[in-house]
C-alpha cells in the first residue's frame, strides 16, 4: 500500500514536471508601429508609404497599408483608387485586391492578403484618380515559412494532458477493481 502511494506521487510529480517544466517561449505584445515594415516610394511627384504588417511576414495573412501624398506639398490623396497586386517569384501565385480607406482614416488605404507559400513576393501598387492611372509603384517583401514551434509546444501539452487524463482513469479503474476483489 505504501509503495502504491509513492508510485502515485512519483507519477503525478513526473507529469507535473513534464507539463510545467518545458519552458514556453513568451512573446510580448508590440504596438502596431513596432510590428510593421515600412517602405517609402516616390514616383511622378507622388510619395507612397507602404506598410506591411507583421514586421517579418510569414505564410498566412498580411496587412498592406498604402498612404499616398503629393511629394511637393505633403497633402494626402484621399480620393484615389488603390489597387494592389502581389505575385510570388515563380509567378504561380498571384493575388489582386483593392485597398480601401475608411471615413475615420481617409489617409490610409488598407487590404489583407492570405499568402500560401514562402519566398520573395513582388508588390505592385497602382494609384488611379479620375479613372486614369496616375502612377505605378513596385516593391518586394520576403515571406518566411510558418514557425512550427507553437505547434510543437501544443503537441507536448496535449500529450501531457492526455497522459494525466488516462492515468487518472486507469487509477480509478484499478481502485474499483481492487474494491470488488476485496468484497468477494
Amino acid at each position: 500500500m505504501y509503495r502504491r502511494k509513492i508510485t502515485t506521487y512519483i507519477v503525478i510529480s513526473f507529469l507535473a514536471i513534464m507539463l510545467f517544466g518545458f519552458g514556453v517561449p513568451t512573446t510580448s505584445a508590440q504596438s502596431v508601429k513596432q510590428n510593421e515594415m515600412t517602405v517609402d516610394l516616390i514616383a511622378d511627384g507622388i510619395q507612397l508609404s507602404v506598410k506591411v504588417n507583421p514586421l517579418e511576414p510569414t505564410v498566412g495573412t498580411i496587412l498592406v497599408t498604402a498612404s499616398p501624398v503629393i511629394a511637393e506639398t505633403g497633402t494626402t490623396i484621399q480620393n484615389a483608387i488603390v489597387r494592389i497586386l502581389m505575385k510570388d517569384e515563380t509567378g504561380e501565385e498571384f493575388y489582386e485586391s483593392y485597398a480601401l480607406n475608411t471615413p475615420q482614416n481617409r489617409d490610409d488605404y488598407k487590404t489583407n492578403f492570405l499568402l500560401k507559400k514562402p519566398g520573395v513576393w513582388q508588390i505592385l501598387i497602382f494609384l488611379e484618380m479620375n479613372d486614369q492611372l496616375v502612377v505605378e509603384f513596385n516593391t518586394e517583401i520576403e515571406v518566411k515559412d510558418r514557425n512550427i514551434v507553437g505547434t510543437k509546444i501544443g503537441t507536448i501539452v496535449w500529450i501531457a494532458v492526455s497522459l494525466i487524463l488516462f492515468s487518472g482513469i486507469a487509477y480509478i479503474v484499478l481502485k474499483i477493481r481492487n474494491s470488488l476483489n476485496r468484497l468477494q
